[in-house]
């Protein structure tokens, strides 16, 4: 089965939203990042009403391919391709944050806690493809593999934020929707009509209103147990958020769609698909990138006045310096295996 390539060139913006994302959290010093006031921002919410989760999906739907391989071969490929690389940026990330933290000791246990926020992205990304291919593998029968994965989408619910990290257990569900939706994956594509963009535009637009620090994840956790009781209100903003997750990942795609019909458009989506085509390399190189960059910021007290000219020209950086690493770790084969997830 073939992929469909145009899912590189949402992924090849996506980056771009993500690197933004961090910039307008981490880039303007450790005044504006401490004060938290990157959550009242429109285009901070914005991006992070839908990003991650449509990046999530997206992933979901390319792992359905990869999955038709034998369930060893599948497994053994994902350490690979997705662990190792992980692991590898996240020694660098530790070092800098040990150096800058002027440790004198190592903790095991630091470590591991650090590895379940930093970039957590891929290792999220890497549970969930173990999770869907053992599940697939194990269960042979359709409803018996709808089963288990309603029983660990419940379970995740149920689960304390402390054992398994919300962001964690919060995309697994985008993850599913992308695997379920693998060749029927231009349901997020078909809004093409003016006035379906049109419909989605204005629901996006309101979702920023109501997107207010509780829906993040990071802010108020995943799990509806609270002190031992149900707490609805935690199940009501849970259910807000994927309902958000899937409408403006919709709207998104939707636009895109529309804005790739147009000449000047389709000029850049051969850099865009390049970008897609990168997302692992660029990832790691931005989270050591905002990890110096926010680092240097507070050990020189650097307060940057708050605007949107400052975010933008560390997308410029953070991808020029991203594609200075991509060029020169793509001649070695052992940068390529451990830094690009590439053979």
């Amino acid at each position: 089965m073939n992929r469909d390539k145009n899912l590189d060139l949402y992924k090849g913006v996506l980056i771009i939203l993500v690197i933004l994302g961090h910039a307008l959290q981490f880039g303007f010093g450790p005044q504006y990042r401490f004060s938290e006031l990157f959550y009242d921002d429109f285009m901070f919410r914005a991006i992070y009403t839908f990003h991650m989760p449509l990046f999530m999906t997206i992933s979901g739907s390319l792992f359905y391919y990869s999955n038709s391989k034998s369930y060893q071969s599948v497994i053994l490929s994902k350490i690979k391709y997705i662990g190792i690389p992980f692991l590898s940026y996240f020694v660098i990330i530790y070092g800098l944050i040990f150096y800058f933290a002027n440790a004198d000791s190592f903790y095991f246990i630091d470590f591991i806690n650090k590895m379940r926020i930093n970039m957590w992205f891929l290792s999220s990304l890497l549970l969930n493809c173990m999770i869907v291919s053992s599940t697939v593998h194990f269960f042979k029968k359709r409803e018996l593999v709808y089963l288990v994965f309603a029983f660990i989408f419940v379970l995740f619910h149920v689960l304390s934020d402390d054992i398994i990290p919300s962001h964690h257990k919060f995309m697994f569900f985008y993850f599913l929707v992308g695997y379920w939706c693998c060749n029927k994956f231009g349901v997020f594509f078909i809004c093409n009509k003016v006035l379906l963009v049109s419909l989605l535009s204005l629901l996006f637009i309101f979702t920023l209103f109501i997107f207010d620090k509780e829906l993040f994840v990071y802010g108020s956790g995943l799990c509806i147990i609270k002190e031992g009781r149900l707490s609805l209100q935690q199940l009501f903003i849970d259910i807000i958020r994927y309902v958000i997750g899937i409408v403006n990942g919709l709207c998104f795609c939707s636009v895109l769609v529309l804005l790739n019909k147009y000449r000047w458009f389709s000029k850049i989506s051969d850099y865009l698909l390049h970008l897609g085509n990168n997302t692992l390399a660029i990832y790691g190189v931005q989270s050591i990138a905002f990890i110096l960059i926010s680092e240097l910021l507070e050990l020189h007290e650097v307060c940057i006045p708050y605007n949107y000219v400052i975010p933008i020209a560390w997308v410029i950086i953070v991808i020029i310096i991203s594609e200075l690493f991509i060029l020169v770790f793509d001649k070695s084969k052992l940068c390529r295996f451990l830094f690009l997830g590439r053979k």
